[in-house]
């Protein structure tokens, strides 16, 4: 079966969507939200890509853009 991600914005959400769950007998896990760098982290894609992108920068595949350059 599927798993479904749901993020609600207020307390009010998560109670209605764990009374719909038990209502209907859905049985569910409750986490805390990660950190965006503890999300990064639990995630084997995410890793190899911080991985091989640090490697780059190793190998001298970088590109320098001045702070002035950033918004133009």
């Amino acid at each position: 079966m599927k798993t479904l991600v749901a993020h609600p914005n207020t307390e009010a959400q998560l109670r209605a969507i764990k009374a719909i769950f038990e209502a209907l007998e859905v049985p569910y896990n409750e986490e805390s939200e990660l950190d965006e760098t503890d999300r990064i982290m639990a995630n084997p894609a995410m890793i190899k890509h911080l991985d091989d992108s640090i490697q780059e920068l190793k190998d001298g595949k970088k590109v320098i853009i001045s702070l002035d350059d950033v918004w133009k």
